[in-house]
């Protein structure tokens, strides 16, 4: 993922009310809305967590496990 995280721009960063943070990488943005990318969660997500992407609430644990604390999310991950 070297290339990816060389080139994209955090846009999300948020704490979890927990010592748990959250980064949101964006891979695409929609027009008006939505967007798709790779998530950074540190620690496990509990079940149901939701990110908002840009309109779309998305479960990080329904997208796809990239190992090492990053997810990858797109609309429709429910």
């Amino acid at each position: 993922m070297g290339g990816v995280l060389q080139t994209a721009v955090a846009v999300g960063l948020a704490c979890l009310h927990s010592a748990n943070w959250a980064v949101f990488l964006t891979q695409w943005l929609g027009i008006p809305d939505d967007a798709g990318g790779y998530v950074f969660f540190d620690g496990d997500p509990r079940p149901g967590l939701t990110v908002d992407l840009f309109g779309t609430l998305v479960r990080v644990d329904a997208g796809v496990i990239l190992g090492n604390g990053w997810w990858y999310v797109l609309p429709g991950d429910l």
